[in-house]
């Protein structure tokens, strides 16, 4: 009888791990998150030829020495990217500052810390915004 309650216990155990181990390597989320990372690196659009580093400037851009801030989530972040995205080539190819204020799996209706409103109240007010 003892074993019993002993199984069931690794079972539950075991059933969350792996769980655990999905959702980092569907999401880039929890412990196991640096899988998705794994797994984004390999898709052909991150190949090295399509990086920043290939991105020659525009010779006269308007929005060139331009501040432009992003406030967005998984896509504004690069989470499909390795943390690159398209407010990162558009800073390259503008030779302009950017300001990403990125957070993955956020929605204009949450109200937590991480929400749209609580980081846009967060950006430094002082700040000398071009675009937004």
């Amino acid at each position: 009888m003892k074993k019993r309650y002993v199984v069931i216990p690794a079972c539950i155990l075991g059933i969350c791990a792996g769980w655990l181990a999905f959702c980092g390597y569907a999401w880039s989320w929890g412990p196991f998150g640096k899988l998705h990372d794994l797994k984004t690196a390999k898709l052909p659009g991150n190949a090295s030829q399509y990086g920043p580093e290939s991105i020659r400037p525009l010779d006269h851009s308007p929005l060139t020495g331009k501040h432009i801030v992003f406030l967005g989530s998984s896509v504004t972040y690069g989470a499909a990217s390795k943390g690159v995205s398209f407010a990162d080539y558009i800073a390259i190819r503008n030779n302009c500052t950017i300001t990403k204020e990125a957070v993955s799996g956020t929605t204009l209706a949450d109200s937590g810390a991480r929400s749209y409103i609580s980081r846009l109240k967060n950006l430094d007010r002082n700040m000398k915004v071009d675009l937004f």
